[in-house]
């Protein structure tokens, strides 16, 4: 079971491209979010960015410095803006034992299209660049490949 920390990582991951949608649905202001917001992410991410946001959002509500950080990853979501986001859920988290629950078991659900997929990777081993996603719709992942690093 991943600790606070990394669920939180893993919650950011999924809620930083939903956010913008989800704050329009909280404002009311738009009708057509959720059709634009599944072309965007694609249903079962909305879906579950939905749920998920569904149970956090209230604790950030209540969190003046998370609302904060919500507004700033919407406004700019850059790593620094994420890791101060990922700090305050963290916060949350902690505090709450029972939504950490609730919040592990709708990350850990199984997405029918994403049980279909195949896991996708790419190395380009001249760059030691690796992007791969994952199966469980945690992200994708950019970096550079350690293994390669000091071969230039």
């Amino acid at each position: 079971m991943p600790d606070a920390t990394e669920l939180a990582k893993l919650l950011v991951s999924l809620l930083c491209p939903a956010l913008p949608f989800l704050m329009k649905i909280g404002e009311k202001v738009a009708e057509g979010v959720s059709t634009d917001a599944v072309k965007a992410l694609g249903k079962s991410s909305w879906d579950k960015a939905k749920n998920v946001w569904a149970k956090l959002s209230p604790q950030i509500q209540q969190k003046g410095a998370a609302q904060e950080a919500v507004t700033n990853v919407i406004q700019r979501p850059d790593e620094i803006s994420q890791f101060a986001l990922i700090s305050q859920i963290r916060d949350i988290l902690e505090g709450n034992p029972e939504l950490t629950q609730e919040l592990l078991k709708l990350m850990q659900e199984k997405d029918s299209e994403h049980e279909r997929a195949v896991d996708k990777s790419v190395n380009l081993q001249s760059g030691g660049v690796s992007i791969r996603g994952d199966l469980h719709n945690t992200g994708t992942f950019i970096g550079r490949d350690q293994h390669n690093a000091g071969n230039k």
